[in-house]
């Protein structure tokens, strides 16, 4: 039976396909406040016709003109009785008022929209089910439980769409009391990666000292630790010491990412020895495999001198026309940036020092898919030995190479190319770089959508783009978030370690990675920080450290740094994502 509420925060009249069940809690379409009803909030129907009111001159037909004195006792029934009447409707709205955000309890109904659609909260994700549309976020406390986060989550009425706001950037703040669990997990966290730290200012890893160093003193550094700290003091002179000979692809990227973090200009000659590194170990399909080879000093200054001479002119030079049957974004208006681009030069068109510097390059060095012209090496093969993990490690520290002057471009946009070729039909990406692909896991789609992300961001970081941003409609972009909606389950009430055998510390990061590049904090309509922290604090152990094993080689040292680099919502890539505003809704996208 319809029936008429009043909302509480806004008076406006609500219609509701049925009489409400007490209790009832309801969302306004248009102040979006959430509020409950009892049973006998519903207005009653209006009647369909209504005596005209009488004038003051007319008598009542129950009283006799001759006795005024009966006609103003009842006038005065009347002006008492409505002032009643107004104090009750003026005290059951302070009682909605004061009690509309009670949270529900076990007995409550599923909370209806005002328009009467009910909302079930109470479902689980369905991993293989589309993305939901973007949902208004509601916060409340509830009284049952302070362990974990509690959300309620309403969609917003169809003809109000939530739009991606350039200020979503960040996550929402979470309620205070679960940003206090949060500082003090970070808290927890850092003290026992501090206490684990070896007198070497290693983390007593004998087979990647430069990695297990690097790692955890770049998360206490994002933790908050000062970089003049004797403990990081002491990881830097380690991390110095090793990095020698170092040839692990990992340990690479994660020496250059700690050192750009620390900004001491004196570093730069290390941060360009490194990425020249990781430029020689770069496959023909864009990646790389685990070592990279050690370059020595005079082919180092020669390949710089090369690499700088071949730097594209423009940010049209950055990507090949036709290189590959990729599906590359169209055209964009002036101004945004396109990846279609001109061949670029190659070798051959080299003069002067830098003509002979190629000339004195080895073998080796000559072949590197970087000193191609983009129309050559962005014809990419359909398979080779390089990964996404070891590739999304090297993609992230050339970007943060390139903050140092140093000329990581053509590598870059191969990267781009390769993640772009290779995405899975199912929108995602898989550990192996193959085409076609019909794979796909939560990292390595979090890999692919870093490697799109930055290849974009190229573009616009090249002196000649005119804006240096860029609105982006990206349909492998929007492939690729639909791909990873899938892998991201909503907030839920007493999510913990009953809810999954392990969790996947490594994936969590690489999602906190994604949402602040993309600057959205929805994913699939869903609150990925939200639920990850849910997850991350359930699995924090006693003595600060997080023990999950769901991913290979995990150790309870890389653990920790995923899960405080999470917390902490670090971002290596801001210069990036300020540049960049992603259309992520998905409408250029076709099945």
């Amino acid at each position: 039976m319809p029936a008429l509420i009043v909302c509480p925060h806004c008076s406006q009249n609500l219609k509701c396909e049925r009489l409400p069940s007490g209790g009832q809690r309801f969302c306004c379409p248009h102040c979006k406040a959430i509020f409950s009803v009892r049973t006998n909030a519903a207005a009653p129907a209006t009647p369909k016709t209504a005596p005209p009111p009488r004038s003051a001159s007319q008598p009542s037909p129950q009283s006799s003109p001759t006795h005024p004195p009966r006609s103003h006792f009842v006038l005065g029934m009347a002006l008492g009785g409505l002032a009643v009447t107004i104090c009750m409707m003026l005290g059951f709205l302070w009682y909605l008022s004061a009690h509309g955000s009670r949270p529900p309890s076990d007995g409550d109904a599923s909370t209806e929209r005002a328009e009467g659609k009910e909302i079930n909260n109470s479902a689980e994700p369905d991993p293989v089910k589309d993305a939901v549309p973007p949902t208004e976020r509601v916060e409340a406390k509830d009284t049952r439980t302070n362990d974990q986060l509690h959300y309620l989550v309403l969609q917003p009425p169809k003809s109000e769409p939530v739009p991606l706001k350039q200020e979503e950037a960040q996550p929402p703040p979470l309620p205070s009391e679960y940003q206090t669990k949060v500082d003090a997990a970070i808290r927890r966290g850092v003290d026992f990666l501090k206490a684990k730290q070896e007198a070497n200012g290693g983390w007593n890893d004998e087979y990647h000292p430069a990695g297990l160093t690097a790692l955890p003193a770049l998360t206490l550094v994002e933790c908050g630790v000062s970089s003049e700290d004797p403990q990081i003091d002491k990881s830097f002179l380690q991390v110095r010491k090793s990095s020698a000979i170092l040839q692990s692809t990992y340990e690479i990227a994660l020496v250059i990412l700690f050192l750009d973090r620390l900004g001491n200009p004196d570093d730069k000659p290390l941060i360009r020895t490194l990425a020249f590194r990781l430029i020689a170990g770069q496959t023909q399909a864009g990646g790389w495999s685990y070592q990279c080879p050690i370059v020595l000093t005079k082919q180092e200054n020669n390949l710089l001198t090369v690499l700088d001479a071949l730097r594209p002119a423009s940010h049209e030079e950055l990507f090949a026309k036709d290189a590959t049957e990729a599906s590359l974004p169209p055209p964009p208006e002036k101004g945004d940036g396109a990846m279609n681009g001109s061949s670029g030069k190659g070798p051959e068109e080299l003069q002067g020092k830098a003509k002979e510097a190629y000339a004195a390059l080895t073998s080796a060095l000559k072949r590197i898919p970087s000193l191609l012209p983009p129309s050559d090496s962005h014809q990419l093969p359909l398979a080779d030995h390089s990964d996404n993990s070891n590739t999304q490690f090297a993609a992230l520290a050339l970007w943060a190479a390139g903050r140092h002057g140093i000329p990581v471009e053509r590598a870059l946009a191969l990267t781009a190319m390769r993640f772009r070729f290779s995405q899975s039909t199912k929108g995602g990406w898989d550990y192996p770089y193959e085409v076609p692909s019909h794979a796909a896991t939560p990292s390595m789609t979090c890999a692919g959508l870093l490697g799109l992300a930055l290849g974009h961001g190229l573009i616009v970081r090249h002196p000649s783009h005119p804006t240096h941003s860029a609105k982006v409609d990206d349909a492998a972009v929007q492939h690729g978030m639909k791909a990873l909606a899938g892998f991201v389950g909503e907030p839920r009430e007493n999510a913990g370690r009953t809810d999954r055998p392990s969790i996947n510390l490594y994936y969590l990061w690489s999602l906190g990675r994604v949402g602040l590049l993309y600057r959205t904090h929805r994913i699939g309509g869903k609150e990925w920080y939200a639920w990850g922290v849910n997850q991350v604090l359930a699995w924090q152990e006693a003595d600060g450290s997080w023990k999950a094993n769901a991913y290979a080689d995990s150790a309870p040292i890389i653990n920790t740094c995923f899960a405080l680099l999470f917390l902490k919502r670090s971002d290596w890539t801001e210069d990036a994502s300020k540049a960049l505003n992603f259309n992520l809704e998905g409408k250029k996208f076709q099945e």
